[in-house]
């Protein structure tokens, strides 16, 4: 079994239903769902990853700051696409660019935001949604990384978290209305 097994199982999954599923609503939400689980756990493994690395100034620590940033990268399978992408030595500032912000990077949080955005656009009754989203992108793209220290870090990824599960509660209001109560 382990991890690799459960992820090629998860990829045959994903690849037969994009391969065989008509592209309706169900479709659509489907993607929808994926990619707002993709930007939830990459923030969190950006949390859990960056707090286990070793404080950049710790003494003796400081060569192995790359390969701290590198490992992040690998395990989300990020970085041939991060070599590619940002041309730069691995750093801390730039891998959270990259994780967080690529437009082409499809498990950056960013990414798969504006993923969700394109699935909300062909559903009805989106609008709402939409705005929430707005503002959660918005957050995204706003935040100065490049300045956050560890703490720092760690709160800008739980409101990041906030914002994501507002986006959840708004689909799942919009889509999947709790059903009235049987009296």
């Amino acid at each position: 079994g382990g991890p690799a097994a459960g992820q090629k199982g998860r990829s045959n999954l994903t690849g037969e239903l994009e391969g065989t599923m008509s592209r309706n609503d169900a479709f659509t939400l489907l993607m929808l769902g994926r990619n707002l689980e993709r930007a939830d756990m990459t923030s969190r493994i950006i949390d859990v990853r960056s707090a286990q690395l070793w404080r950049a100034d710790a003494p003796g620590f400081r060569p192995f700051d790359t390969i701290q940033w590198l490992n992040l990268l690998k395990s989300m399978s990020g970085y041939q696409m991060y070599r590619l992408s940002q041309r730069t030595r691995v750093s801390r500032s730039a891998v959270l660019e990259f994780v967080l912000r690529d437009r082409y990077f499809p498990r950056a949080c960013l990414f798969c935001l504006k993923e969700v955005e394109q699935s909300l656009r062909a559903l009805p009754r989106s609008a709402g949604v939409l705005g929430v989203l707005e503002g959660a992108c918005r957050f995204l793209a706003n935040q100065t990384l490049a300045t956050l220290d560890q703490p720092g870090l760690h709160e800008f990824i739980d409101r990041l978290q906030l914002h994501i599960i507002v986006v959840h509660e708004g689909i799942a209001q919009t889509y999947f209305p709790p059903r009235a109560a049987a009296g």
